[in-house]
């Protein structure tokens, strides 16, 4: 996990299948899920057909707050 700027770079791996975008979709109810967020505060912004996506957080949050809400997920049991 990285932050730049307002940007937070993390890994993360989906078991949804990468067809009629199953998972993107997996991957923005994840994040949702973890940030604390509604469903609709997480889009996909690029990278719709690729490994690497871009994901846009609409909800009022600093890069602070999702940095430590991803590190809590990622040492979690």
């Amino acid at each position: 996990m990285a932050v730049f700027g307002h940007r937070v770079r993390s890994g993360v791996a989906i078991a949804a299948p990468p067809s009629e975008g199953e998972a993107n979709t997996e991957l923005c109810r994840y994040l949702s899920k973890v940030l604390e967020l509604r469903k609709s505060d997480v889009i996909l912004d690029k990278g719709g057909k690729s490994r690497e996506k871009v994901v846009k957080i609409l909800a009022s949050t600093t890069p602070e707050e999702i940095l430590e809400k991803l590190k809590r997920q990622a040492e979690a049991p």
